[in-house]
């Protein structure tokens, strides 16, 4: 195979990649040799830019250079450099957000302890003080994953600094605004914990903030903020049941949310905010329902989603947000109803094209583009 592609390929390169064992053992002739234009095997030997991956040899950094540089001509040692360079920039960035993260928690538990006595007495500053460090930790955390901080490191500092948010939360009075806010910060870690693939103290935030603002909407039936809050903790609950594989609760809680959203939804059709959380709600129902096969059930719920995002963009056509979240919906009816579904796959194709040529996807949604394709190509051949 390797004379093979040499033969039909040569100025195309073959690189190998030394894993185990010792060279030449492992590398066929057809690589160490020449080859003629018939494709004969010669004895006349040619260097091979080959990396060893092994500790004794180049290692993985330097041998990940190597293959950069016989694909892209550029020299090993320029490859290795850069690299070298971009490795440096990433583990100071990480050592930055650890520190940052070290005294977030010192700064928290300082002003608790120097400024316990005016926190207890002043619950607007509280109120604050707890949303403005939960907002850092939530920013400390999607970076620490964005530079592969250790998930340790960040998981021994995301407790401390609960720990120390929830001491500050017992300083105040329960007052609606604290407990709502209390809350908050338990999905905001919830959410944290997701990122850091821990559904166990994922879901038992999701179930505390639950039981706090199930009690808070109970308590104030004409709040439609507790109400709200109520309705993103059922969605937070279903995100951690859905990941756990306990498909049945997960549609219970969203189904939950919706109920919640839609009476919210139309008694206040305004609010976009409370508009796209209801489609939200509709699009995991979808999701759900699609799971358990209940084919007819899931495209109505995924309709209503598409609904409601298409009725966001009604009221405000470049709210790209709600373009892409239409997409989705589009994809699911289509892939659901087979091959009936081709409409609504080049619809979702109509929306991701043009903003892929401006630029404003991500390479995720840039790759659905492919996937879309793909299966409207496995439609037409099907018809």
């Amino acid at each position: 195979e390797v004379r093979l592609f040499r033969h039909r390929h040569p100025d195309r390169p073959v690189i190998p990649v030394l894993v185990e064992g010792s060279y030449p053992d492992n590398v066929p002739p057809a690589l160490r040799f020449e080859i003629t234009a018939d494709g004969t095997v010669t004895d006349r030997p040619v260097t091979i830019l080959g990396p060893d991956l092994r500790e004794m040899g180049d290692g993985r950094q330097l041998g990940l250079a190597k293959v950069v540089a016989g694909l892209t001509g550029v020299a090993p040692d320029d490859i290795f450099r850069r690299a070298e360079r971009a490795r440096r920039r990433s583990a100071r960035v990480r050592n930055g957000i650890i520190a940052v993260l070290a005294l977030l928690v010192v700064a928290a538990g300082t002003s608790a302890y120097f400024f316990r006595e005016e926190l207890k007495r002043n619950e607007k500053l509280l109120e604050a003080t707890l949303k403005t460090a939960t907002d850092i930790v939530i920013t400390a955390v999607a970076q620490a994953e964005k530079y592969s901080v250790p998930r340790r490191a960040t998981l021994e500092m995301l407790l401390r600094a609960e720990a120390l948010f929830d001491h500050m939360a017992r300083l105040g009075r329960p007052t609606p605004e604290l407990q709502r806010q209390k809350a908050w910060m338990l999905i905001q870690f919830a959410r944290n914990y997701e990122i850091l693939g821990d559904t166990t103290k994922q879901r038992a935030r999701a179930d505390e903030a639950q039981r706090i603002l199930a009690a808070l909407a109970r308590a104030r039936q004409d709040d439609p903020r507790a109400r709200h809050a109520l309705a993103a903790a059922h969605i937070e609950r279903g995100d951690v049941l859905r990941a756990q594989g306990k498909l049945a609760d997960a549609l219970a809680a969203y189904t939950a949310a919706r109920a919640i959203l839609q009476r919210l939804a139309t008694s206040d059709p305004g609010n976009a905010g409370w508009q796209l959380d209801l489609a939200v709600s509709n699009e995991r129902i979808g999701d759900m329902l699609a799971r358990e096969r209940r084919t007819k059930e899931a495209i109505a719920a995924f309709e209503r989603a598409l609904e409601g995002y298409r009725e966001l963009l009604r009221r405000n056509p470049d709210d790209m947000p709600s373009q892409v979240y239409s997409v989705v919906p589009l994809w699911r009816i289509g892939s659901l109803k087979g091959k009936d579904g081709k409409p609504e796959l080049e619809a979702a194709l109509a929306i991701l094209k043009p903003l892929a040529a401006a630029q404003r996807l991500d390479a995720m949604r840039i790759g659905w583009i492919s996937q879309v394709e793909a299966q409207i190509a496995a439609i037409e051949r099907k018809n």
